[in-house]
């Protein structure tokens, strides 16, 4: 399959739940998108937005309730159950009944689609196998028990089984939940290598937004207010889509900082020059207490030029210039302005 090929296609889809043939609960309706191959895609949005309503119905495991979703430019609903679980892998975030099995064991059942009812693995289900875990970096730890694995670990143990499956897409659903941030980043920026180096489809819903901007070819953006917004991170980024994603009178988006925070309606400003790569931390600084950064240093309240992380100097109005040399200093000086 060609790169950057659609591969699943959603288009004006109904989702929620039926009790028959009657809708109990309607969570989205006439939402649309597409999933490439060899790209990475974030489906971001609220707790409560649906995301995990979005994902087992893209993934088959209920039904769509109105709307075309195709796979490969068939029908999803066309599908026999086996030949779906050839074309997707879904890792879940409940994995405990895999915790008394060693890894190897919990990698090859992802060739159940292939082994039929008595699962017996040809040679080259194990070279599939082993080449899974040698993949995700997972192979040293073959013969573990889950159990006594890390969090990270046992991740990497669940994305070499969705590998093992061969499917053209992985959907994977809070993948870093719970995960330390040495963790979530090796997580990113394994699931954006087997997007590139594999071809593959991915999809990984996530609260990690400040990961999902970095390592993303394509954000999802599900809210309960517009539905479903999609496009490359920075463009949703600069026309405001992040902000009426999550929003809120006291935070907004930082384009600076790239990350969500808290309003400052305060007026008072502090000029900041000097070392570019300090002044991010000395703007978080003055932020927590309440200041804003100005381009103009005529009007603010203190001038503060930065030299390196232990000289800067201080130009508060009407007083000698300071010169200081830890950020502790600066704290002080900032808390009695």
């Amino acid at each position: 399959m060609s790169k950057s090929a659609i591969v699943l296609n959603a288009q004006h889809i109904d989702i929620g739940y039926l009790k028959g043939k009657t809708v109990q609960k309607l969570v989205h309706s006439d939402i649309s998108f597409t999933l490439k191959s060899g790209e990475l895609t974030s489906l971001i949005g609220p707790n409560g937005a649906g995301k995990s309503t979005l994902i087992r119905t893209i993934s088959g495991s209920q039904p769509v309730i109105s709307g075309s979703i195709t796979i490969n430019g068939k029908e999803i609903n066309q599908y026999k159950r086996a030949d779906l679980s050839r074309l997707i892998s879904l890792v879940l975030t409940d994995r405990g009944y895999i915790d008394s099995l060693r890894v190897r064991e919990v990698v090859a059942l992802g060739r159940h689609p292939y082994t039929g009812f008595f699962g017996r693995l040809t040679s080259e289900d194990e070279s599939i196998i082993n080449r899974a875990m040698r993949d995700t970096g997972i192979y040293e730890k073959k013969d573990s028990f889950v159990s006594d694995l890390s969090d990270g670990e046992k991740q990497k143990t669940m994305i070499a089984k969705a590998l093992t499956q061969e499917s053209d897409i992985i959907i994977l659903d809070e993948p870093t939940s719970f995960l330390d941030i040495i963790s979530r980043i090796e997580i990113n920026n394994l699931l954006r290598k087997l997007a590139k180096e594999n071809n593959k489809t991915i999809l990984l819903s996530t609260h990690d937004l400040e990961q999902a901007l970095i390592s993303s070819d394509k954000l999802l953006l599900l809210s309960k207010e517009n539905g479903i917004t999609e496009g490359v991170p920075e463009d949703l980024i600069f026309n405001g889509q992040l902000d009426k994603l999550f929003p809120h009178e006291t935070i907004n988006f930082d384009l600076k900082a790239g990350s969500f925070v808290m309003c400052n309606n305060n007026t008072k400003t502090i000029f900041i020059s000097g070392n570019d790569s300090l002044s991010h931390w000395v703007e978080n600084m003055i932020r927590r207490y309440g200041f804003i950064r100005s381009s103009d240093n005529s009007n603010s309240v203190c001038c503060i030029d930065i030299i390196d992380k232990n000289h800067f100097t201080v130009k508060i109005k009407d007083e000698s210039l300071k010169e200081i040399s830890s950020f502790v200093m600066l704290k002080n000086i900032i808390e009695e302005l």
